[in-house]
């Protein structure tokens, strides 16, 4: 074993709801309607893209492309009674916010990646998203 952790090797867990969390990180938004919310993350077309619509769709929460601005397009879910718990935990009022007990899981880290994550000169940069910094406060 090469002792490096196997963060993306073919999914060894089972896919779960709270693994979409990682989209928060990347500056996903999170919309609540009656008893349901949604999540999506804006991102640039192509293979970020299909990724992550493929990693919603497996995740039974269905996926929705729409273009945006710039030439970049909004991944994001269908509306679901399932991620409402995920949005009560991450919204105060009108922010989002890292909850208490948040934990890095694998499959969170690798939405986070597949959102904003790129190579750069040091290494790779996990880019959080506009004012994201209000995030850890």
């Amino acid at each position: 074993m090469s002792g490096q952790l196997p963060l993306f090797s073919i999914e060894d867990d089972a896919p779960e709801i709270g693994d979409v969390e990682g989209l928060l990180l990347a500056g996903g938004a999170l919309v609540r309607r009656d008893r349901a919310a949604r999540i999506s993350v804006v991102v640039d077309l192509g293979w970020r893209t299909e990724t992550l619509a493929e990693a919603l769709d497996r995740r039974g929460l269905g996926s929705e492309l729409r273009l945006a601005d710039g030439g970049r397009c909004s991944v994001g879910s269908h509306f679901d009674p399932r991620l409402l718990d995920t949005a009560l935990r991450w919204t105060v009022g009108a922010r989002t916010r890292v909850p208490a007990g948040f934990v890095l899981t694998a499959a969170r880290l690798r939405f986070w990646v597949a959102a904003a994550g790129t190579r750069d000169h040091a290494g790779y940069l996990l880019r959080l998203g506009t004012g994201g910094e209000h995030l850890w406060a």
